[in-house]
This record gives structure tokens, C-alpha cells and sequence, in this order.
């Protein structure tokens, strides 16, 4: 909702009254969902200017294909950082080696070395993609499967 344009008439207070009651609720609604993230989630959140833009991204995030991978994620971005506050400052090749190391085995195939993977940040980038490329790969091979048990039947 948009803030009014500057009036004096009626309908531009009713107008006001509505967008601050609005407002309002908006705010309250932010402030109820960043109390109920994890410490390690705030930050990426609390940027969002409306409590929609806020649930449309957590949305995004966390109810994708890839879901299971961006949790992974925030666990070891989170055990960083507290690496980090307790005084032992991770190299950006050993945050990378932790992660790598923490992969399931059914990973170890899909990830070949690449020479641009420089940071966390980066990796992260990169395990997310791979877990919707997997994920659309795996949806594939459902529809392949079913035309061709579909086709079986109509022989």
C-alpha cells in the first residue's frame, strides 16, 4: 500500500487513516516474523520493506526443490560464524572444505572441482543451483517414467 499524496480533504484523511492503520499492522507483522526466525536468519530478512516482501522471500527460500540444501546451508553458515566469535577466523578455502566435507556421499559426483568457487558465499551459490538442477532432473525422469508406463497400458 502507498502512502497518500498531501491533501486536506476528507477522503485524504480517511486515506491517511487507512494506509497508518495499515502501516501498522505491516510492521507488526515484520516484527512477529523475525521473532520467530533463528538468530542466524534475521539478517537476511529484516531488509525487507513490507511483511509480503518478507514472506514472499522466505517463501522463495525455504519451500523450493531445494529446501533441504538451503537449510544445509544456513546450519554451516551459521556454525561459521559462531567458529568465528569464539575467536577461530575460517580461511574462505577452509569454510569451502568444511562444506564440501559435510555433503553426503551422493554429492561426491556431482561436484567437480571449479576454479571460480572462491568463497562460502559463491558455494553456496552454486550447492543451491545444483539441488534444483537435481531436482528438476529427478521431477524429469518421474515424467519419463509415467509416459512410459502410460504407453505400456495403452498397448
Amino acid at each position: 500500500m502507498a502512502m497518500p499524496e498531501k491533501g486536506d480533504t476528507a477522503q485524504h484523511k480517511r486515506d491517511m487513516k487507512t494506509y497508518q492503520n495499515w502501516e501498522k499492522k505491516d510492521r507488526s507483522a515484520r516484527f512477529k516474523m523475525l521473532n520467530y526466525m533463528h538468530n542466524d536468519l534475521i539478517g537476511q530478512f529484516e531488509g525487507y520493506q513490507t511483511a509480503q516482501e518478507m514472506w514472499n522471500a522466505l517463501k522463495l527460500t525455504f519451500m523450493a526443490p531445494n529446501a533441504k540444501m538451503v537449510d544445509h546451508l544456513r546450519k554451516m553458515s551459521a556454525m561459521i560464524r559462531k567458529s568465528k566469535v569464539a575467536g577461530n577466523n575460517l580461511s574462505d578455502e577452509q569454510q569451502i572444505l568444511i562444506v564440501l566435507r559435510s555433503l553426503p556421499d551422493s554429492w561426491d559426483q556431482m561436484m567437480t572441482h571449479n576454479e571460480s568457487i572462491k568463497t562460502f558465499a559463491q558455494l553456496s551459490h552454486h550447492l543451491k543451483l545444483e539441488a534444483e538442477r537435481q531436482e528438476a532432473k529427478g521431477n524429469a525422469s518421474m515424467f519419463v517414467a509415467d509416459a512410459k508406463s502410460s504407453e505400456h497400458k495403452g498397448s
